[in-house]
């Protein structure tokens, strides 16, 4: 798109995350029958706006040939009596170049003089007119002639050509900006007009929608929001930035200076431009709060936003840092007490700051909307002309401002990921069945001899709960005020797809993000606060779940497990988010006492990651209610994993499965694990691999020999459909243990 760039656009590196957008509004400009004949596109200055009308302009122009793109845009330092020549200037033009499929009638920027005479080269009569028309009333002094005849221009040419017209009118709100005259409200309603008439479509796009009068902007026009770059683009484009500008940079640091720079592309480049000049990095927060600080000071951001905040005098200071400043909405009449000066004074720079994007007024209440950099920019100029501080002081604020706020966003983020894993896994709930050994830490079977722990909520045959058919999800904040420790996110829904009051489910979802695991403290405060919200929302079902990614003491368990709380740590939520997502049938034995012989249970693995922990999961529960210790546990599931592994990667048939046996004797355990496809590895040469060591092996790739380590017993069987290999372990003290 850069080689045949009619207008300037920045380059494609350079260009994330607004592709949606364009290919949606070039669907709607083209479309034959229009709901709505046109689109506002809105935005805060520099997140865009100008890039995509662009781009939908240039696509228009070379993709299609059944509508006529006409681009313009406001400019702040145009003179009234200049805006009509530029206008029909700009119109004809691209009008002339779209008929003639020629982009170089558009670059060669000609006169008012040449383009007539070009105009008349090609027959094109009716555009010729009204370039002579705008120039004869110009030279007779008839502004309001001239005007009318320029603005027009689209309409007339729509008509007489029997060519429909997309006119793409850019940064609107420049009109009531600062450097214009009354004359203005003539051009205003001019515009009004033209668009209200049929004969053609149009997008605008301004950071502030309240610019035409009448009906243009009242109901006939479809709204696009556009804002700042989603953090994971906006990180991207910070990258590609850092790389090509040959800075250094530390991800997780970008993705916090994208934060705090709200996904404003202009904002991003001034960060990483200024890095680049000042031989910086972008290793640490330090790095970023002192690049920050410069920028907004002494470089390009703070030049850009001196420019875009244009303030006549230090009243309208006061009034613009009182808006930025505060934590809540306030009126002109509260502005003006606090100021001490005439409501009237407050009123018209409110309204000229409304103008710029910065306030906002709801029914007589006025809000800051400028952001967070330009309130830290506005403070910067309040500090050093009213308040009398030095650049240095202002510089020191903010860099420990930063510092002190992206070290809270780095524990937000880490709390917030986890948060927003389980609302997804919540959200994924569809009337599925789940196995109870993902919502149940094991109890040690020392401290249960009898019988393992056994949630009795919706449960098949003690081994699997019917999840809910949730319907949304949502933190209760609201509801509990005043309330701290871990956060809780509720989750509304229905069982067996029943719709009434008797079947409606409310699961509260307690979430320890730490290093350390649920305590009793922690067990016994979400036990008092799920109780709490019970009350609150009177559900049919209550459900309570706490995720520690950590785990959880013993003790905490114990007290859960006494009020039927379901416990998850992260292995199991990870195995979890696979069953929901891959939607096969996983049956492993949890949750079942094992104690007694002679007893079969069959798992069955999707080829999918991490599938074996659910093996690795089952063998735990068997192997802990069979009285193994937890070295011999340990050994078990480690070569269960490497089996089913190993069965993963010589499986031939894509997509198949991985089936397990287990079978449990008073004296043993054996394990089958089976394939349909290639035998599994072979045994290496004897001596060929050392013996590994007890526990948990940190590696693989030792195949058969690594399971001949763990088990008493290995053999490798071959069937007609694949293979089979066998794992035994013996109790201790009971059967033929090998040595």
């Amino acid at each position: 798109m850069e080689n045949n760039a009619i207008h300037p656009l920045c380059p494609e590196r350079e260009f994330f995350g607004r592709r949606r957008e364009i290919d949606y509004i070039c669907s709607r400009a083209t479309e034959p029958h229009k709901l709505l004949p046109g689109m506002f596109l809105a935005g805060k200055r520099w997140v865009g706006k100008t890039e995509v009308l662009r781009r939908v302009y240039q696509w228009l122009f070379w993709n299609q040939a059944g509508i006529a793109p006409i681009y313009y845009q406001f400019k702040s330092g145009t003179l009234t009596e200049d805006f009509a020549g530029e206008y029909i200037l700009e119109t004809v033009k691209q009008c002339l170049a779209f008929i003639k499929r020629d982009s170089q009638v558009i670059n060669a920027n000609p006169t008012l003089n040449e383009l007539e005479k070009m105009l008349m080269d090609v027959d094109l009569s009716v555009a010729a007119e009204l370039v002579s028309n705008y120039k004869e009333a110009k030279s007779g002094g008839d502004y309001a002639a001239a005007l009318k005849n320029a603005v027009r221009a689209p309409h007339i040419l729509s008509h007489q050509w029997n060519i429909p017209v997309f006119l793409i009118l850019d940064d609107t709100d420049r009109i009531a900006g600062k450097g214009y005259s009354r004359e203005w409200s003539a051009i205003v309603e001019e515009c009004g007009n033209l668009l209200r008439h049929d004969s053609f479509s149009f997008l605008m796009a301004g950071a502030t929608r309240r610019i035409l009068p009448g009906e243009a902007l009242n109901g006939a026009v479809e709204i696009i929001e556009l804002a700042g770059l989603e953090e994971e683009l906006a990180t991207s484009l910070m990258v590609e930035l850092c790389r090509h500008n040959s800075t250094q940079y530390d991800r997780e640091i970008l993705a916090i200076a994208a934060r705090k720079l709200e996904g404003n592309p202009m904002y991003l480049k001034s960060v990483v431009w200024s890095a680049s000049k000042m031989r910086k990095g972008l290793l640490s927060l330090k790095d970023f709060a002192d690049v920050y600080a410069h920028t907004l000071i002494d470089g390009n951001l703070g030049f850009s936003l001196n420019a875009a905040v244009s303030l006549e005098t230090l009243h309208d200071l006061k009034v613009l840092n009182l808006y930025a400043s505060a934590d809540q909405e306030n009126s002109v009449e509260e502005v003006s007490t606090k100021l001490k000066c005439d409501p009237d004074v407050v009123k018209r720079t409110v309204d000229r700051l409304i103008s710029f994007g910065l306030l906002e007024k709801n029914l007589g209440a006025i809000a800051w909307t400028g952001g967070n950099v330009v309130k830290d920019f506005v403070g910067y100029v309040y500090g050093t002309r009213v308040a009398g501080k030095t650049p240095e002081e202002i510089k020191t604020q903010i860099v420990s401002k930063e510092l002190k706020e992206g070290f809270s966003v780095k524990g937000e983020k880490v709390e917030g990921k986890i948060k927003a894993e389980i609302i997804d896994v919540l959200t994924a709930f569809s009337g599925q069945m789940a196995h109870a050994a993902l919502f149940r830490n094991p109890i040690q079977a020392s401290q249960s001899k009898d019988s393992l722990y056994q949630p009795g909520l919706d449960e098949k045959e003690n081994d699997a709960i019917l999840l809910p058919q949730v319907v949304g999800c949502f933190g209760s904040t609201r509801w509990e005020k005043n309330e701290s420790g871990m956060p809780i996110v509720i989750a509304n829904g229905f069982q067996n797809d029943r719709y009434d009051a008797a079947h409606e489910v409310f699961w509260m979802v307690g979430i320890k993000e730490s290093t350390s695991p649920v305590t009793a403290d922690e067990a016994t405060d979400f036990i008092r606060r799920s109780t709490l919200l019970q009350r609150h929302f009177k559900p049919a079902t209550p459900v309570r779940w706490v995720v520690g990614t950590e785990g959880f003491a013993n003790d905490a368990l114990h007290k859960l497990a006494g009020e039927g709380v379901y416990t998850t740590d992260t292995e199991q939520l990870g195995m979890l988010k696979n069953v929901l997502e891959h939607r096969d049938t996983i049956v492993p034995p949890a949750c079942i006492n094992v104690t007694s012989s002679n007893q079969e249970f069959d798992v069955v693995l999707p080829m999918s990651p991490r599938a074996e922990l659910v093996a690795a999961r089952a063998a735990e529960e068997i192997g802990a209610g069979m009285g193994f210790d937890d070295d011999a546990v340990s050994r078990i599931k480690a070569a269960l994993v490497e089996a089913c592994i190993n069965a993963f990667e010589h499986c031939k048939i894509k997509g198949s499965k991985v089936y397990l046996r287990f079978v449990v004797s008073d004296d043993k355990l054996v394990v089958q694990v089976q394939n349909k496809g290639a035998l599994f590895d072979r045994m290496p040469a004897p001596g060929s691999l050392a013996e590994p060591a007890s526990g948990l092996p940190h590696k693989r790739g030792w195949g058969m020999e690594l399971m001949k380590g763990l088990m008493d017993e290995v053999r490798l069987e071959t069937l007609s459909s694949g293979a089979r290999i066998v794992l035994v372990k013996y109790l201790p003290g009971k059967g033929e243990k090998r040595e």
